[in-house]
């Protein structure tokens, strides 16, 4: 308590409120500065400071003062992999992105985040002009969150890969998904393996590649997907020659159609 006593009372006097988010703890913390004697020395969090109430990612040790210019710590990649943030710590996270200026990377896999929290990065990627990879591998993303991803990749120009394998995402959300590749000019890799897509929303994408000249890579391995629809959007690629691999491994296609595509187009995996 003296360590503490010290400096805070003594020297600075002064009041000095920090409201922090710890995502691998699920924690809020409610601190003054300097802080000493706590364990988690520079834990990844969401900071809130009462100067100007922006929520920033910082990394900075929790016993130094906050300096809202020069406190952003310039991640690159951050990787919050299985932390369980679920959708409140996404909802956190979120509202420090959208002034975020120094992460490109963002992996996000295996956090129980559903619709409601990525409703929350979706809105943030409409201001972000930094993020260009978004891993949410293997959350619970259903067609609702798709629609909110699809609606901010209408506006969003720097995001490049978005990776939504192993979800929740069916014909509706695939739809949403196909209808925004027609408008975003910046995606290069869409990643849908092991979700809920028929048919019909092959039958989506098809349609979008009609338009987009952007997309590389489409995924969409892992889904209950049958000849006539990868035939169907096999034959697009006649006319697109941007997209370099379509995945289509694990799915209901038949031997023959698999063996046609190994021989006529090697851009068609399955």
């Amino acid at each position: 308590m003296n360590s503490f006593r010290a400096p805070f009372y003594l020297d600075n006097k002064r009041w000095f409120v920090t409201c922090a988010y710890n995502p691998r703890f699920r924690a809020i913390w409610l601190h003054t500065t300097p802080i000493y004697g706590i364990e988690y020395n520079s834990p990844i969090r969401c900071e809130v400071s009462w100067i100007d109430n922006i929520c920033r990612i910082t990394q900075r040790p929790i016993h130094e003062e906050v300096n809202i210019i020069a406190d952003e710590t310039p991640f690159g990649i951050l990787n919050l992999c299985v932390y369980h943030i679920e959708n409140r710590g996404a909802q956190h996270l979120a509202d420090a992105l959208q002034h975020n200026m120094t992460i490109t990377s963002l992996d996000l896999h295996d956090n129980k985040v559903q619709d409601e929290g990525v409703e929350h990065l979706a809105a943030a990627l409409r201001h972000n002009k930094t993020l260009t990879t978004l891993n949410l591998l293997r959350n619970k993303i259903g067609d609702r969150g798709a629609q909110y991803l699809a609606d901010a990749l209408r506006y969003n120009t720097k995001l490049i890969c978005l990776n939504l394998l192993g979800n929740e995402v069916g014909n509706q959300g695939a739809q949403y998904l196909a209808n925004a590749l027609q408008y975003n000019e910046t995606l290069t890799t869409l990643h849908l393996w092991n979700n809920k897509i028929e048919d019909q929303g092959v039958r989506s994408f098809a349609t979008a590649l009609q338009h987009n000249k952007i997309l590389e890579i489409l995924d969409l391995s892992g889904n209950p997907i049958g000849d006539e629809a990868a035939d169907h959007i096999a034959n697009i690629l006649l006319d697109n020659t941007t997209l370099k691999q379509l995945w289509l491994w694990n799915n209901n296609i038949s031997s023959e159609l698999r063996e046609y595509f190994k021989n006529q187009d090697n851009r068609v995996q399955c």
